[in-house]
Protein backbone atom coordinates (compact mmCIF):
# COMPACT_ATOMS: atom_id res chain seq x y z
CA UNK A 1 0.00 0.00 0.00
CA UNK A 2 2.91 2.35 0.69
CA UNK A 3 4.18 1.77 -2.83
CA UNK A 4 0.75 2.52 -4.25
CA UNK A 5 0.62 5.72 -2.21
CA UNK A 6 3.94 6.87 -3.64
CA UNK A 7 2.78 6.08 -7.17
CA UNK A 8 -0.43 8.07 -6.80
CA UNK A 9 1.48 10.99 -5.27
CA UNK A 10 3.51 11.23 -8.48
CA UNK A 11 0.25 11.10 -10.44
CA UNK A 12 -0.93 14.11 -8.45
CA UNK A 13 2.30 15.95 -9.30
CA UNK A 14 1.60 15.35 -12.99
CA UNK A 15 -2.03 16.46 -12.70
CA UNK A 16 -1.96 19.87 -11.00
CA UNK A 17 0.45 22.76 -11.83
CA UNK A 18 1.88 23.31 -8.35
CA UNK A 19 4.83 25.15 -9.90
CA UNK A 20 2.51 27.79 -11.34
CA UNK A 21 0.26 27.98 -8.29
CA UNK A 22 2.72 28.14 -5.41
CA UNK A 23 4.31 31.48 -6.10
CA UNK A 24 5.96 33.84 -3.61
CA UNK A 25 3.82 34.75 -0.59
CA UNK A 26 1.31 32.01 -1.43
CA UNK A 27 0.18 29.88 1.51
CA UNK A 28 -0.94 26.27 1.01
CA UNK A 29 -2.32 24.09 3.81
CA UNK A 30 -2.13 20.33 3.22
CA UNK A 31 -5.08 19.20 5.35
CA UNK A 32 -4.62 15.68 6.70
CA UNK A 33 -1.22 15.53 5.01
CA UNK A 34 0.36 13.04 7.42
CA UNK A 35 4.13 13.39 7.65
CA UNK A 36 4.20 15.50 4.51
CA UNK A 37 5.14 13.04 1.73
CA UNK A 38 3.08 14.83 -0.92
CA UNK A 39 4.45 18.28 -0.18
CA UNK A 40 8.00 16.94 0.04
CA UNK A 41 7.59 15.57 -3.47
CA UNK A 42 6.24 18.94 -4.67
CA UNK A 43 9.31 20.72 -3.29
CA UNK A 44 11.67 18.04 -4.63
CA UNK A 45 10.32 18.47 -8.16
CA UNK A 46 10.24 22.28 -7.98
CA UNK A 47 12.91 23.23 -5.42
CA UNK A 48 12.67 26.95 -6.20
CA UNK A 49 9.13 27.38 -4.87
CA UNK A 50 8.86 30.23 -2.37
CA UNK A 51 5.38 29.49 -1.03
CA UNK A 52 4.68 28.83 2.63
CA UNK A 53 3.56 25.22 2.99
CA UNK A 54 1.82 23.95 6.12
CA UNK A 55 1.05 20.27 6.67
CA UNK A 56 -1.70 19.51 9.17
CA UNK A 57 -2.47 16.19 10.83
CA UNK A 58 -2.99 14.55 14.19
CA UNK A 59 -0.22 15.20 16.75
CA UNK A 60 1.10 11.63 16.68
CA UNK A 61 1.70 11.94 12.93
CA UNK A 62 3.43 15.28 12.76
CA UNK A 63 5.55 14.72 15.85
CA UNK A 64 7.40 11.99 13.96
CA UNK A 65 7.67 13.99 10.72
CA UNK A 66 11.11 14.91 9.42
CA UNK A 67 10.88 18.61 8.59
CA UNK A 68 14.58 19.43 8.62
CA UNK A 69 15.68 21.14 5.44
CA UNK A 70 12.26 20.96 3.80
CA UNK A 71 10.88 24.41 4.62
CA UNK A 72 7.58 22.75 5.55
CA UNK A 73 5.81 23.78 8.75
CA UNK A 74 3.80 21.15 10.62
CA UNK A 75 0.67 21.89 12.59
CA UNK A 76 -1.39 19.66 14.86
CA UNK A 77 -5.00 19.75 13.67
CA UNK A 78 -8.12 17.58 13.49
CA UNK A 79 -10.01 18.43 10.29
CA UNK A 80 -13.33 17.87 12.06
CA UNK A 81 -12.54 20.92 14.18
CA UNK A 82 -12.24 24.63 13.42
CA UNK A 83 -9.53 25.39 10.85
CA UNK A 84 -6.88 27.54 12.59
CA UNK A 85 -5.36 28.96 9.39
CA UNK A 86 -8.11 31.37 8.52
CA UNK A 87 -8.74 34.62 6.69
CA UNK A 88 -6.15 37.25 7.45
CA UNK A 89 -6.03 36.35 11.14
CA UNK A 90 -2.89 35.22 12.88
CA UNK A 91 -3.26 32.05 14.94
CA UNK A 92 -0.85 30.65 17.54
CA UNK A 93 -1.46 26.96 17.00
CA UNK A 94 1.45 26.07 14.75
CA UNK A 95 3.50 23.14 15.93
CA UNK A 96 7.01 22.90 14.51
CA UNK A 97 9.75 20.46 15.18
CA UNK A 98 12.15 23.35 15.72
CA UNK A 99 9.98 26.18 16.98
CA UNK A 100 7.48 25.64 19.76
CA UNK A 101 4.95 28.14 18.44
CA UNK A 102 4.69 30.02 15.15
CA UNK A 103 2.09 32.43 13.82
CA UNK A 104 0.43 31.72 10.48
CA UNK A 105 -1.82 33.88 8.32
CA UNK A 106 -4.73 32.73 6.21
CA UNK A 107 -4.23 30.28 3.36
CA UNK A 108 -4.61 30.75 -0.36
CA UNK A 109 -5.09 27.02 -0.92
CA UNK A 110 -6.48 24.24 1.26
CA UNK A 111 -5.34 20.93 -0.21
CA UNK A 112 -6.96 17.59 0.62
CA UNK A 113 -5.51 14.49 -0.98
CA UNK A 114 -7.20 11.11 -0.61
CA UNK A 115 -9.21 12.43 2.33
CA UNK A 116 -12.77 12.85 1.12
CA UNK A 117 -13.19 9.35 -0.31
CA UNK A 118 -12.61 7.96 3.20
CA UNK A 119 -15.78 9.57 4.55
CA UNK A 120 -19.54 9.55 3.91
CA UNK A 121 -21.19 12.73 2.68
CA UNK A 122 -22.24 14.02 6.10
CA UNK A 123 -18.66 13.92 7.38
CA UNK A 124 -17.30 15.44 4.17
CA UNK A 125 -19.70 18.35 4.61
CA UNK A 126 -18.34 18.92 8.13
CA UNK A 127 -14.76 18.91 6.86
CA UNK A 128 -15.55 21.34 4.05
CA UNK A 129 -17.60 23.71 6.21
CA UNK A 130 -14.62 24.27 8.48
CA UNK A 131 -12.62 25.24 5.41
CA UNK A 132 -15.33 27.54 4.07
CA UNK A 133 -15.43 29.35 7.41
CA UNK A 134 -11.65 29.83 7.22
CA UNK A 135 -11.36 30.91 3.58
CA UNK A 136 -10.51 34.37 2.36
CA UNK A 137 -12.57 35.58 -0.63
CA UNK A 138 -9.69 34.55 -2.90
CA UNK A 139 -8.93 31.20 -1.23
CA UNK A 140 -9.41 27.93 -3.06
CA UNK A 141 -9.92 24.32 -2.02
CA UNK A 142 -8.03 21.65 -3.95
CA UNK A 143 -9.32 18.08 -3.65
CA UNK A 144 -7.19 15.30 -5.11
CA UNK A 145 -9.51 12.31 -5.46
CA UNK A 146 -11.13 10.24 -8.17
CA UNK A 147 -13.91 11.58 -10.32
CA UNK A 148 -15.97 8.51 -11.09
CA UNK A 149 -17.50 7.85 -14.49
CA UNK A 150 -21.29 7.94 -14.51
CA UNK A 151 -21.36 4.61 -16.38
CA UNK A 152 -18.80 1.97 -17.31
CA UNK A 153 -16.23 3.08 -14.76
CA UNK A 154 -12.85 1.36 -15.20
CA UNK A 155 -12.09 -1.48 -12.81
CA UNK A 156 -9.53 0.41 -10.73
CA UNK A 157 -12.08 3.12 -9.93
CA UNK A 158 -14.87 0.65 -9.20
CA UNK A 159 -12.55 -1.40 -6.98
CA UNK A 160 -11.55 1.69 -5.03
CA UNK A 161 -15.18 2.74 -4.64
CA UNK A 162 -16.14 -0.68 -3.26
CA UNK A 163 -13.14 -0.74 -0.91
CA UNK A 164 -13.89 2.73 0.47
CA UNK A 165 -17.55 1.83 1.03
CA UNK A 166 -16.80 -1.53 2.65
CA UNK A 167 -13.89 -0.52 4.87
CA UNK A 168 -14.66 3.09 5.76
CA UNK A 169 -18.20 3.94 4.71
CA UNK A 170 -16.79 6.37 2.16
CA UNK A 171 -17.14 6.58 -1.62
CA UNK A 172 -15.57 7.64 -4.86
CA UNK A 173 -17.78 10.33 -6.43
CA UNK A 174 -18.89 11.37 -9.89
CA UNK A 175 -18.73 15.01 -10.97
CA UNK A 176 -22.46 15.27 -10.28
CA UNK A 177 -21.98 13.87 -6.78
CA UNK A 178 -19.10 16.24 -6.10
CA UNK A 179 -21.26 19.21 -7.09
CA UNK A 180 -24.07 17.93 -4.88
CA UNK A 181 -21.65 17.63 -1.97
CA UNK A 182 -20.43 21.20 -2.49
CA UNK A 183 -24.00 22.49 -2.64
CA UNK A 184 -24.83 20.67 0.59
CA UNK A 185 -21.81 22.31 2.23
CA UNK A 186 -22.40 25.92 1.20
CA UNK A 187 -24.23 27.56 -1.69
CA UNK A 188 -21.21 29.83 -2.27
CA UNK A 189 -18.90 26.95 -3.21
CA UNK A 190 -18.24 26.60 -6.93
CA UNK A 191 -16.40 23.89 -8.83
CA UNK A 192 -14.15 25.91 -11.14
CA UNK A 193 -12.22 23.16 -12.84
CA UNK A 194 -11.38 19.47 -12.75
CA UNK A 195 -7.72 18.86 -13.53
CA UNK A 196 -7.34 15.39 -15.04
CA UNK A 197 -4.19 13.31 -15.42
CA UNK A 198 -3.45 12.38 -19.07
CA UNK A 199 -4.05 8.71 -18.20
CA UNK A 200 -7.32 9.55 -16.42
CA UNK A 201 -5.96 8.03 -13.19
CA UNK A 202 -5.88 11.14 -11.02
CA UNK A 203 -7.97 14.27 -10.64
CA UNK A 204 -7.74 17.53 -8.74
CA UNK A 205 -10.92 19.53 -8.16
CA UNK A 206 -10.36 23.28 -7.94
CA UNK A 207 -13.06 24.96 -5.84
CA UNK A 208 -13.66 28.62 -4.99
CA UNK A 209 -16.17 30.93 -3.34
CA UNK A 210 -18.65 32.79 -5.52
Amino acid sequence: MAGLGTYTQFLTLDTFPFNETLQKETVLVDVGGGRGPMMKKVLARWPGLKAKIIVQDQPHSIQTADAEGTGIEFMAHNFFEEQPVKGNLVTPFCLSLKVECLTIEGADYYFLRRIMHDWPDDDCVKILRHLVQAMKPTSKILIADFVMDEINAPRYKSASDLMMAFLLGGAERTERQWKKLLAATDSKLRLDKIWAHPLNKEFVLEISLT
